[in-house]
């Protein structure tokens, strides 16, 4: 055999091994790689999973919070029920203007005091025009059904629900008006002794509820 078919089997051994060694090794860094891309999906989707946990337990926490104020303000005030509403839009009227709207977001009652949450969602804001006019006035005194206006939503619902007195108080975020907070009595021998004093609970609870409310958005 010649020098020169020695040669050329040599160097086609050589290629033959290079190539080999190349190959595994790009073998090598695809079976690395695909490792490690789902080793990273595997962390994201444990980080996404740990993210969903914690927010929803901020918001639970949130909501026990707000819920244990609005209790709190209830017993405080002797009253049957208490209620936390929040302004928000919803579909437009036909000439393209946008519907405000309320819904009650949180409720507290006595014993025996019927939930009215589940009738108060979305509700027209026009319907109840008399308590947005008192909300305008930013006033915690308590006000007595029989003095309402007759006829008007308000007072027409407030005696379905056996409520002879109430008070209201805006929830803001700056000059916004965002929702309000509501007490109610049916039966007015249970009202504070002390209005001064209530008014100043109302101010105190409405200032911790709206930190609360606009604390996490």
């Amino acid at each position: 055999m010649s020098d020169t078919t020695n040669n050329f089997e040599f160097w086609t051994n050589i290629g033959i091994a290079i190539a080999t060694a190349v190959s595994g090794i790009l073998m090598g860094v695809a079976f690395i790689k695909k490792k490690y891309d789902a080793m990273k999906a595997k962390m994201q989707k444990t980080k996404d999973h740990e993210e969903v946990i914690d927010f929803r337990s901020v918001m639970e926490l949130k909501h026990n919070h707000i819920h244990e104020m609005l209790t709190s303000l209830r017993l405080q005030m002797h009253a049957d029920r208490a209620q936390i509403g929040q302004f928000h839009n919803g579909g437009k009227f036909l000439e393209g203007s946008p519907m405000k709207r309320f819904s009650v977001s949180y409720e507290s009652c006595k014993p025996g005091i019927s939930m009215e949450y589940p009738y108060l969602q979305g509700v027209l804001a026009t319907l109840f025009w008399d308590m947005i006019e008192i909300l305008k006035q930013d006033d915690p005194r308590i006000r007595f059904t029989r003095s309402l206006q007759e006829e008007t939503a308000l007072r027409t619902y407030n005696e379905s629900k056996n409520i002879e007195a109430f008070t209201l108080l805006p929830i803001k975020k700056q000059e916004l008006y965002i929702g309000f907070i509501r007490i109610e009595w049916n039966d007015i021998s249970n009202l504070p002794d002390d209005p001064e004093y209530a008014n100043r609970l109302m101010e105190q609870y409405r200032s911790f509820i709206e930190l609360e409310i606009l604390r996490r958005g």
